[in-house]
């Protein structure tokens, strides 16, 4: 593991900084007085592994820590310009795609143009090799941005099944919980759902 403390941290103060380790494996700090910390070049050997932090608007260069987690490389240098612009010297970091995302309810409350926005930047992550899951009430959202979908019901959970065989009849049945006995059992059971080759219609 690169120690980071050590390199980073002696230039950051040899320039006027104040810096705090990071403690590995988390994004928190190691001291837990580290507010008020004021770190030498002589103490950074006593933090082998450690990541560095930088304690915003103090010292003699105090700047604003900027942290950006983003897919989109030209998202994220658009971002950093503003706060080039707009907040003066700043520490950045633009940290890597997560290999795990558990979303719910991700577009609740946004226009459409931001809740388009957000579910591409979803389907961007999982193109990215990330495994998303999405937890949502609205269908039409499930659809455009899963493979599989899977149904909550009545404490139970349905099977797993591919978002292009599914149908909205099908999975409206299985929010009630219709699921036993196999998809095609379960929505024969429903009363008016005509189910037939490649999916079923609700029968006046």
């Amino acid at each position: 593991m690169t120690d980071y403390f050590a390199t980073l941290g002696r230039a950051l103060i040899s320039h006027g900084y104040l810096v705090i380790p990071i403690k590995p494996g988390h994004k928190r700090p190691a001291l837990g007085s580290w507010q008020t910390a004021r770190l030498g070049a002589a103490d950074l050997a006593r933090y082998p592994d450690h990541g560095v932090g930088v304690l915003c608007g103090q010292g003699a260069q105090p700047i604003a820590a900027i942290d950006v987690d983003t897919t989109d490389e030209g998202l994220a240098q658009a971002f950093l310009a503003w706060c080039y612009e707009h907040l003066g010297v700043t520490c950045e970091r633009v940290g890597k795609a997560p290999k795990v995302l558990l979303v719910s309810q991700p577009t609740w409350g946004v226009d459409v143009g931001a809740a388009a926005q957000i579910r591409g930047e979803l389907l961007k992550l999982r193109d990215a090799g990330c495994a998303v899951l999405v937890v949502s009430e609205e269908l039409d959202e499930l659809f455009e941005v899963s493979d599989r979908l899977m149904v909550m019901a009545q404490g139970r959970l349905s099977p797993s099944i591919p978002a292009a065989e599914a149908t909205v009849e099908q999975i409206g049945a299985w929010m009630s919980g219709l699921w036993d006995g196999g998809a095609g059992e379960a929505l024969a059971a429903v009363p008016g759902l005509v189910t037939q080759q490649g999916g079923a219609h609700v029968q006046a």
